[in-house]
């Protein structure tokens, strides 16, 4: 994906819209869908520590077996919604009533359009399975940062030191800021499955549950 897209730096490792394999995804709730009683479906599983913390597709999977009574989606965009080109633009164009530190900013109309149509992509062929939603949501996304940065130091710790460097993660934080920035409200929007049956919990600095 990077190779394709050369001058997206939001396009430069994994996380964005465009980066997730959304062929394979689909094939795997699909099958979770349809399975039944001793049935069995393997999920695939992400190593963050490969490839010096670039991250890659583990060899290993886990492996379910049916009936199964609820599953579980969890990720960091789930739920975003893409944006009218129109509004995408309209709100690239309103810089002035925007803060100084609005990362979307910083990278060029044609990248964020770009991530906006993966985005769509994505969201049509992933989100009709799902019928709630539970969002996290920090009073501050900059939380965020030091909570990356925790969750890769704690990692090489137990793996014997394969990630990322503190600046590793701050660059690789700074690549998701845009999605929240600008595609996080589409989780409420009333096109959405789960529209209606949604829950939202928001957290302090030291993870605590704030307000419901």
């Amino acid at each position: 994906v990077a190779a394709q897209h050369p001058d997206n730096k939001l396009l430069a490792g994994r996380g964005p819209p465009g980066t997730h394999d959304a062929e394979l995804a689909t094939k795997v709730l699909a099958a979770v869908q349809d399975i039944t009683d001793g049935v069995t479906v393997d999920l695939p599983v992400f190593d963050k520590s490969l490839c010096g913390g670039e991250g890659d597709r583990s060899a290993e999977t886990v492996k379910i077996t049916g009936p199964i009574d609820v599953f579980i989606l969890e990720g960091w965009s789930m739920g975003f919604a893409p944006l009218s080109e129109a509004e995408l633009k309209r709100r690239y164009d309103n810089k002035q009533s925007l803060s100084d530190t609005s990362y979307f900013l910083s990278h060029p109309l044609s990248s964020l359009l770009t991530l906006n149509n993966y985005l769509e992509e994505f969201s049509k062929h992933m989100y009709p399975p799902f019928s709630t939603f539970v969002q996290v949501e920090p009073e501050s996304y900059q939380y965020v940062f030091s909570w990356r940065l925790e969750q890769e130091r704690n990692m090489k710790a137990a793996n014997g030191g394969k990630g990322m460097t503190d600046d590793q993660v701050k660059a690789f934080v700074e690549r998701y800021m845009p999605g929240y920035e600008l595609w996080k409200e589409g989780v409420w929007a009333s096109h959405q499955p789960w529209a209606g049956r949604g829950l939202r919990l928001w957290y302090g600095k030291d993870r605590e549950v704030v307000k419901v």
